[in-house]
């Protein structure tokens, strides 16, 4: 147990360290490149891990309908997610990512058939009424691109979270790592190709690119590795750890100011997703 969570939490971190860096370099290397290079340099490490693991067989699936969608949605929500964190604050689109349960209790019972009772419907409204008090459209505009970005990352994450739900039946988790990375090389291999975009132009910035990608594969082993040791309905608090880890880097890294409408929203935020894990906990055990 105290090794998943050392596991998550260091999985935590680097999230942080990787998006932290996709912001550095936003306005001088295009978010596509920077994918295309977080794509494309996690592969060696993942693909020597999965020949270890499955030999030939590594690339073969059995649910190939979920595998696809999971790879869509996970490639759109990290897309919106970097986009966020080079147009707002890093401590706002943080805290706005939390309220990924909130999303999966909403298409929860639209794709797995579960039943939400009236609590957790609170909770979820109270979870958006939080991320309303963070964006604070009053002052700064509803509209605003980055905005828009930060709420469709955790939708869309939410999303590629039920399908490997369902993925996770029928395959091992590096097989629809492995080749939902491979999925992420190709296409931003053809969007960088096909448009105009920004490549690294220092060395600096290229060795930032290249380690982000290192980084990712060290990540998503990392992720797999806490659930394989630890419950993860013990390590789903642990993600909140993400938002004091924000706030450091948001406050040194990039002199982001944090105020009380901030601090206000985010404490609802957390409140209502621990709410709402607590619920579905006690759920699971009574369908025990």
């Amino acid at each position: 147990m105290p090794l998943g969570s050392f596991a998550l939490l260091s999985e935590i971190a680097l999230s942080i360290v990787i998006a932290s860096s996709a912001k550095l370099v936003s306005d001088t290397v295009s978010v596509a490149v920077f994918l295309l290079f977080r794509y494309l340099f996690s592969l060696p490490p993942l693909l020597v891990f999965g020949l270890w693991q499955h030999g030939r067989t590594v690339l073969v699936v059995q649910n190939v309908r979920a595998l696809v969608w999971r790879s869509v949605f996970g490639l759109t929500g990290l897309t919106c997610w970097l986009l966020a964190v080079s147009k707002i604050e890093i401590t706002k689109a943080t805290a706005i990512a939390q309220t990924l349960p909130a999303f999966i209790t909403v298409l929860a019972p639209l794709l797995l058939g579960d039943v939400i009772g009236l609590r957790r419907w609170i909770a979820v409204a109270a979870g958006l009424i939080g991320a309303l008090v963070v964006l604070r459209p009053d002052l700064e505009g509803w509209f605003q691109t980055g905005v828009a970005y930060a709420l469709a990352a955790p939708f869309f994450a939410a999303l590629m979270l039920i399908f490997l739900q369902k993925l996770g039946a029928s395959d091992p988790p590096i097989k629809s790592t492995l080749i939902y990375n491979i999925f992420g090389a190709a296409v931003f291999s053809l969007w960088c190709a096909t448009s105009d975009v920004d490549w690294p132009s220092i060395p600096a910035e290229f060795a930032i690119l290249v380690a982000c990608g290192l980084l990712a594969s060290l990540q998503q082993w990392l992720m797999a590795l806490s659930h394989k040791l630890a419950p993860a309905s013990t390590l789903a608090p642990l993600h909140y750890f993400a938002v004091p880890l924000s706030i450091a880097a948001g406050v040194v890294v990039f002199g982001e100011e944090i105020t009380i409408a901030f601090l206000t929203g985010t404490s609802i935020i957390v409140g209502s997703t621990y709410y709402i894990l607590v619920r579905e906990r006690k759920a699971r055990q009574r369908g025990r």
